[in-house]
Formats: C-alpha cells, sequence, structure tokens
C-alpha cells in the first residue's frame, strides 16, 4: 500500500486520476496558503483545477479572441472582441521537482477568408506574490506558422507592451520543412528569462498572401513544456484553430513553485513558525530568482518532504530497484563480484566471500587467485 501523501486522513488525496500530495488540498487544514486545488466532479473522470487563496484572486488563463479585415491598408477590429478567463488544469503534480504541469491554451491568427482573419491571445495570470513562477527552464516560447512571428510579452495587451522575448520562422518558410523538432522552417522557438508571473503569447503572420488565398493558413504560438511539441504540416495546413482542436485541453505548461517568503534557516537555527519542511529525513533549499524555499528528501529517500510519518521522506531500497529497474543500475552501481545490501540511508555492495575489493567500483577479485590454485594443484 503506497504511504499517504496529505496531511491528514480526511483531505482529498486522489482526483480522478491525479494524485494531490501536500502542500495541494482541497478543503480547510489540507492545503499551505497558495496551494489550494479544486476536484470538479462534473466531469468524468474528474478534473483537478489550480485556484488561489490570497485576496481572493483566482490563478487563470485569460484568453482575448477578436477578428480583423483590411481595407485600403487600413486595419479594422471587430465587434466580436472578448475576454474568456478560464481556471488552469493541472495535468500532474511533481513535488520532488518542486512543479507542476498545466494545461495552456494556444494563440493563433487565421486567415478566415480574404480579408477576413481571426486571432486569439492567451495570458497566463499567476500572483505576483504567490509561490507560483512560470518556469523558464523548462518551457519554451513556440511559433508555428509559414513565417510566424511569436512574442511574449508581460502586457496583457500582447504586442502593445512589455515584450520579452521572440522568434520569427525563417522568410522561406514555404519550403516544406521536415516534420520533428523546430529547425526555423515551419517553426521556431526561443527561450525566455526566470521570474515571469505573468505571460501573454501572441502569434503574428507576416505573410500577407492569406489576403488572396481560399485557403485556410494559420499561425500559432504557445508557451509549452520544452521537448514536447514536434512540428507537423498539418499544424500549419490545417483547418481554422487544427492546434486548437488536436489539443482540446491545451499544450504542457511548466510552473515552478516554492514555500513561505523567507529563506532556509541556517545550520543550528532554529525553524521560523510555519516552517514546511516537516519530515526528519528531509532538508531546505533556498529558491532561485524569488523568496522562499523548496523542501527535499535527502538523499536515498523518498516520499513527501511537508509531511511527517509514514508518508513522509523514507529510506529506499537501492537493491530492489536495480532488481526491477535496469536503468538505475547505473545510478546505484554493484558489480557482478558484490552482493547488494540495502542499509538506512543508502546501500553497500561488499564482494562476495571468498573476494575482496569494492563491488560498486567492480574491482573484486578472488583472495585466492587462479595461478596460486593451479600451483597447490
Amino acid at each position: 500500500q503506497a504511504p499517504p501523501m496529505t496531511i491528514s486522513p480526511r483531505c482529498l488525496a486522489e482526483c480522478g486520476n491525479l494524485k494531490i500530495p501536500y502542500p495541494f488540498g482541497t478543503g480547510p487544514g489540507c492545503f499551505l496558503g497558495g496551494f489550494e486545488v479544486i476536484c470538479n466532479h462534473t466531469f468524468f473522470p474528474p478534473r483537478l483545477f489550480l485556484v488561489h487563496s490570497l485576496d481572493d484572486h483566482t490563478y487563470a488563463q485569460e484568453v482575448f479572441t477578436s477578428g480583423t479585415y483590411s481595407t485600403d491598408d487600413i486595419e479594422h477590429t471587430s465587434n466580436m472582441s472578448e475576454w474568456d478567463t478560464m481556471r488552469m488544469e493541472i495535468m500532474d503534480i511533481s513535488v520532488s521537482r518542486a512543479e507542476l504541469r498545466l494545461y495552456a491554451a494556444v494563440s493563433s491568427d487565421c486567415g478566415i477568408r480574404p480579408p477576413y482573419h481571426s486571432f486569439t491571445h492567451v495570458t497566463t495570470r499567476l500572483h505576483p506574490e504567490g509561490p507560483f513562477l512560470i518556469s523558464a527552464i523548462r518551457n519554451v516560447l513556440i511559433g508555428v506558422g509559414l513565417n510566424v512571428e511569436v512574442q511574449l510579452s508581460t502586457s496583457m495587451r500582447g504586442s502593445y507592451g512589455g515584450l520579452i522575448t521572440g522568434c520569427i520562422s525563417q522568410p522561406n518558410s514555404t519550403i516544406a520543412a521536415k516534420e520533428g523538432p523546430c529547425s526555423g522552417l515551419g517553426c521556431c522557438e526561443a527561450a525566455f528569462p526566470e521570474g515571469l508571473w505573468q505571460a501573454t503569447v501572441v502569434a503574428d503572420r507576416k505573410r500577407t498572401d492569406w489576403y488572396t488565398s481560399e485557403n485556410v493558413i494559420c499561425s500559432f504560438g504557445m508557451l509549452v513544456e520544452k521537448g514536447w511539441y514536434n512540428y507537423s504540416s498539418e499544424d500549419v495546413y490545417g483547418d481554422e484553430y487544427c492546434l486548437s482542436k488536436k489539443y482540446p485541453k491545451g499544450v504542457p505548461q511548466v510552473l515552478s513553485f516554492a514555500v513561505g517568503n523567507l529563506s532556509c534557516p541556517r545550520q543550528g537555527q532554529r525553524p521560523p513558525q510555519g516552517y514546511a519542511c516537516l519530515s526528519g529525513n528531509s532538508s531546505c533549499v533556498d529558491a532561485s530568482n524569488r523568496t522562499g524555499y523548496v523542501c527535499k528528501c535527502l538523499k536515498h529517500y523518498d516520499g513527501n518532504p511537508y509531511i511527517r510519518g509514514a508518508g513522509g521522506c523514507q529510506d529506499i531500497d537501492e537493491c530492489q530497484l536495480r532488481e526491477h529497474y535496469s536503468k538505475l543500475r547505473k545510478k546505484y552501481p554493484c558489480s557482478i563480484g558484490g552482493i547488494c545490501k540495502n542499509k538506512i540511508g543508502g546501500y553497500d555492495c561488499p564482494c562476495k566471500p571468498g573476494m575482496k575489493g569494492d563491488g560498486r567500483t567492480g574491482t573484486c577479485t578472488e583472495k585466492f587467485p587462479v595461478p596460486a590454485k593451479m600451483a597447490v594443484g
């Protein structure tokens, strides 16, 4: 039976197929401030959403949809412009990596029929004093389309201010781009700095031949988990909003989190009131690019560092992991000449009886070598 992940047995531990580890939780006393989630049982299976409890502020995605048309080189905005606020749906939570993945909507700019086109700008909006930031290490800005320019901005109005970064697919993108990771043809990508709590993605078509084209040609922009997206020509030459239809719930976006508004206590210093690293086998690590800290299990331990008892950081059996998962044999080496023996806080690998050396480094040799045996024989 898996150990508990919640702070109390009365707290909801799962929502549909997703686990809810503390400091996340639903209901009073089940979560740290800013880590409240809600399980929506109107879906089947139920779906998990992020909620915020500071100043009645709700984490959300703001989606601005509008349409434009051009006459005599003058751009006009239609009367169909609207904002849509959506709660952030959680894909999964990782306490060990101090991050969660969300479904994020896709920005678009589509030529519907000459001379009309429609566009959607997507803003990820967090709380400036909350525990979450958009991870610059785990995400990347991607633009998809023929000669598309995608921009990342801190402004809710997108390209009207607060430009952070952007990229443009190569002008000769009419050449058939190979499917796979972004190469600059049909797809471009750009890194962005750490520390963002709000970001708007704008996709802007730089080609104007859609004014005379009868086909729907779209450009897309997304702030997405690094390494997740592979370019496909269908994403450009599909129907209107083809990427949005391809990923109806959105694309994965990673948020990092930290707890508290203080640094880790120094060695020998008494932890402050409300200190979150409750497991006796955990350590505190100061968060980067913000105030606060994250809790980690000590080396050779695994579990939830934010809770005490059986659900906290527990000793792992490296020998069993080696036996069942071949990929971990490099992480926990023990040669053929050694015997793997688990111990609290690690493992040993002594040489087999009649041998000497170190089983971890693969230097086990017989105490009575073969030439000596032959001589005795």
